[in-house]
């Protein structure tokens, strides 16, 4: 089974999320559903790996190295994660639920 590592970029390229998945049609649905920070994305880049271990250090590397605007799991602080949330707000949108949306 392949593994993608994936990135989302934002406006003038600014790295959003770094992620992994071995579905990844699946995993980019649930963001768009999920997400609070998915109305930022301009574009995606995945990388394609046999082993999942290297994927986990490719994700890991990367998370540690770029530091992504909302990439919270591995570094588990509700302040963090609240901090995220909050940025994404500032950008013009209000969450509902775990959803976020465009004010109008």
């Amino acid at each position: 089974m392949t593994v993608s590592v994936y990135k989302y970029f934002g406006d003038g390229d600014s790295l959003l999320y770094v992620g992994i998945t071995g579905r990844r049609r699946q995993r980019q649905f649930e963001h768009v559903s999920d997400s609070i920070w998915w109305h930022l994305v301009f574009r995606c880049e995945i990388e394609h790996f046999f082993d999942r271990a290297m994927a986990l250090e490719r994700e890991r590397s990367l998370i540690r190295d770029l530091k992504p605007r909302f990439n919270v799991m591995l570094s588990v602080t509700r302040d963090t994660r609240r901090k995220a949330a909050q940025d994404a707000m500032k950008d013009g949108n209000r969450m509902i639920g775990k959803k976020a949306s465009r004010q109008r």
